[in-house]
């Protein structure tokens, strides 16, 4: 056996330059680009996303993989063989034609869904969705999977995860969630949530949140924050390009705060990844769950603490003092730690925010395996909002239509979510029994 790992190191960094450039395309997609252009965007992404296609499937790549004696590798060159073999077998049996027309609809799909969020209008964007979902569903059958088709979807954002072994996590939160969110329902202190309402100018709130995302530890040399129709983290693979985005919610700027903290949560993670491993295939976050725990516990363990906003407070009332001046420190951080059943998933609280991955992963489940069809979404998703939160949304653009993940392809991502969640809560807690004085600190 040989072991050239430099051929395949040097395979696995042209990965990840075109895993930049497309990555740069489509926050480009998502921020600047005129709506007209998506078709053609969806051109320029098909062609890139092809040629990263013949690469992974590429005879010689199998060759190369299989000729290396992986016992004697150095734990990086391990991990490089590990990635690299991982994304080859989800490409595997893709044939690239329909890598070609996936990333032509999911640029159609995603300019559809915004015109459709703004009108309020489900069915205007009802067609292209159905068309990107028999498209995934062509794709899951091609990359093989045991039981469930939509397994195939969920091992390409966190390998190994099925919804047989998530399933059991969802019924004991479901469980836990709903009596913990009945006993704070009947809890006679109630916290003066309208204070959070009050208006803020865009202008002034981005500034704010934007400097407090950089005493965070954001660093703007290597990244920006614009506007977005949904707050996202845009890596162009190399840590010298974070790209963050928040939007504006009229009279709920907290939104754009927490917005772009839990984004400046993923940002820091990406830009602390090792550098002396820059270009290589094991610099990349670990997984999908391990990216989310970051930015859930920056939003929520840290953004939603009393400790955190003891420092923070004096200089956000001075910041908005029209606006906060008769609002105590007590009255806020209870308001920011509200527990109350929404509509919303991206301002959902902690508490009911897994409530939102579970009926969401419930309605994907059911989707790929033929058990609903797309013109049933709507009246499917409003009953789940009626089971586990007691009302349903009243517009579409508050229910089905309020994510971005299904108007760009995004299936099998939501249960990152939950996981995230419960690694941050994880980390936290032994990082504290670690560091007993944190708080004090």
């Amino acid at each position: 056996m040989k072991n050239n790992t430099a051929k395949l190191n040097e395979i696995g960094r042209e990965l990840m330059v075109l895993k930049g450039i497309i990555g740069q395309l489509s926050w480009d997609e998502s921020t600047f680009m005129p709506p007209s252009a998506a078709k053609e965007r969806g051109e320029q992404l098909a062609m890139l996303n092809n040629y990263y296609h013949r690469i992974l499937v590429d005879p010689a790549l199998k060759s190369r993989i299989d000729d290396v004696d992986i016992s004697i590798l150095s734990p990086s060159d391990k991990a490089n063989i590990r990635i690299l073999s991982h994304e080859r077998l989800f490409h595997a049996n893709i044939p690239e034609i329909l890598i070609e027309k996936t990333s032509i609809q999911a640029s159609i799909s995603q300019q559809n869904w915004v015109e459709a969020k703004q009108q309020n209008n489900f069915a205007l964007f009802s067609a292209n969705l159905d068309k990107l979902i028999q498209l995934k569903k062509e794709i899951a059958e091609h990359v093989g999977y045991e039981k469930s088709p939509y397994n195939a979807l969920l091992s390409e954002y966190e390998p190994g995860l099925t919804i047989e072994n998530f399933k059991p996590i969802m019924i004991s939160l479901e469980d836990k969630l709903l009596k913990i969110v009945s006993k704070i329902e009947s809890a006679p202190k109630k916290p003066m949530h309208d204070i959070l309402n009050r208006h803020i100018a865009n202008d002034l709130i981005l500034d704010f949140s934007t400097k407090t995302v950089q005493d965070m530890g954001f660093n703007s040399s290597y990244g920006r924050i614009d506007i977005s129709s949904h707050p996202f983290c845009q890596s162009n693979v190399f840590q010298t390009d974070v790209r963050l985005t928040t939007r504006f919610v009229p009279e709920k700027p907290i939104e754009t705060f927490y917005g772009l903290m839990h984004e400046a949560g993923h940002g820091i993670y990406e830009q602390g990844l090792p550098e002396n491993y820059r270009g290589q295939l094991c610099s990349l976050p670990a997984s999908t769950a391990i990216h989310e725990s970051q930015s859930r516990w920056w939003e929520n363990i840290i953004g939603r603490s009393p400790t955190y906003w003891y420092y923070l407070f004096p200089k956000f009332q001075e910041t908005f003092k029209t606006s906060y001046q008769d609002v105590s420190m007590d009255d806020f951080i209870l308001a920011i730690n509200q527990v109350k059943r929404s509509q919303i998933r991206v301002s959902a609280d902690e508490v009911t925010y897994n409530l939102h991955i579970i009926f969401r992963t419930e309605l994907e489940q059911m989707i790929f395996e033929n058990k609903i069809k797309t013109s049933e979404l709507p009246e499917a998703w409003n009953e789940k909002c009626l089971r586990y939160f007691g009302s349903k949304p009243a517009s579409f653009k508050e229910g089905i239509l309020q994510d971005i993940h299904w108007a760009i392809g995004i299936f099998g991502y939501f249960p990152t979510y939950t996981l995230g969640n419960l690694c941050a809560a994880q980390f936290s807690n032994s990082f504290e029994v670690q560091n007993p004085n944190f708080k004090d600190d």
